[in-house]
């Protein structure tokens, strides 16, 4: 608290607690996935939630593999296409 109080040049009260106020949620949203996912709460770690985003990120790899290979010529430098008359 010294940090802040020197910082912002106020007084800076430290106030502990066992209560959380604002609850400890982290979600994932795989890229090419159905949504967003729980993965933990204050029940702790939810698995299946892990799993479906573990799949998803899995699924989506295979998928992008497939759509990063170029198809036909690449663009030049001017914007039209190499190897053209």
């Amino acid at each position: 608290a010294l940090w802040v109080a020197a910082l912002t040049q106020t007084p800076c009260h430290v106030v502990s607690t066992d209560h959380r106020p604002t609850p400890l949620q982290h979600y994932a949203f795989p890229q090419g996935g159905s949504g967003v996912h729980l993965i933990l709460d204050r029940r702790g770690f939810r698995k299946d939630n892990f799993a479906k985003v573990k799949e998803a990120i899995k699924q989506g790899k295979g998928d992008k593999e497939s759509q990063s290979k170029p198809q036909g010529p690449s663009p030049g430098k001017k914007g039209g296409k190499k190897n053209e008359a």
